[in-house]
């Protein structure tokens, strides 16, 4: 390190600087093995595929020397003259790994999805607003005269979260995955078909073909369980609340 924010790369014969300030870092757990070598790797749909977990630049003093890493930048001169790969027109991109440095940007394409695109980092806020927000509005619409209808409703949407894992819901719920599991891993393809053959559309046109019959499906599914399941909680609070 050089200072705060200089990291300095090496291959034993050359060195170049890195301002790793405002950098996207991330490590990268998919792991090196034979099937990532030529036309393997559109063998095995079912390789590992754990995303890469994000790391912010502030904590990378925590790495040990002699980690490798991927970059992916601007390399531009700074003020002193000096080139270095900085956060400049491009985002700068690391990324740590471990195994054969040729295969990182297949592993980086195959697992850089994340495995469901319907949960993120605010969809717990998000459920739990919703959640309190339906059952304020079925505690007062069943306070009010007539609205028992529209409180057993916003109550049963409000507890619709929690039966995912419950029958009869569970069964559309695990299709779901199934389908988008292997849909993620046809846009995965798709990404190795470009990076072996740019010119190659017909391959990268079937693979995001694929891809989104299986997401279509996937959705379809998920609003059968999920409406199935809220459903039955209807009956069962129309039954339990008289």
């Amino acid at each position: 390190w050089e200072g705060r924010e200089i990291l300095w790369l090496t291959d034993g014969q050359l060195s170049v600087p890195v301002d790793v300030k405002g950098a996207d870092f991330w490590f990268l757990q998919t792991p090196d093995d034979d099937s990532w070598n030529g036309e393997h790797v559109f063998q095995r749909p079912d390789a590992p595929d754990e995303p890469p977990r994000r790391v912010f630049w502030k904590d990378l003093r925590a790495l040990p020397e002699g980690v490798p890493f991927w970059v992916a930048g601007n390399l531009s001169a700074g003020p002193d003259g000096r080139v270095c790969f900085r956060n400049a027109e491009t985002h700068l991109l690391l990324v740590a790994y471990e195994g054969r440095p040729e295969t990182v940007v297949a592993r980086t394409l195959w697992s850089s999805r994340q495995k469901i695109e319907h949960w993120n980092f605010i969809t717990p806020l998000s459920l739990a607003v919703g959640l309190m927000a339906l059952l304020i509005a079925g505690y007062f619409s069943l306070r009010q005269p007539g609205g028992r209808a529209e409180g057993l409703i916003a109550l049963a949407l409000a507890l619709v979260p929690s039966t995912f894992f419950l029958p009869p819901g569970i069964a559309f719920f695990y299709a779901f995955n199934k389908l988008w599991t292997e849909s993620r891993h046809q846009r995965g393809l798709r990404d190795l078909a470009f990076l072996k053959n740019p010119l190659d559309h017909a391959a990268r046109l079937q693979y995001r073909k694929k891809a989104r019959r299986g997401e279509l499906l996937a959705q379809v599914l998920f609003l059968i369980g999920a409406g199935t399941n809220a459903a039955l909680l209807l009956i069962l609070l129309k039954i339990w609340i008289h």
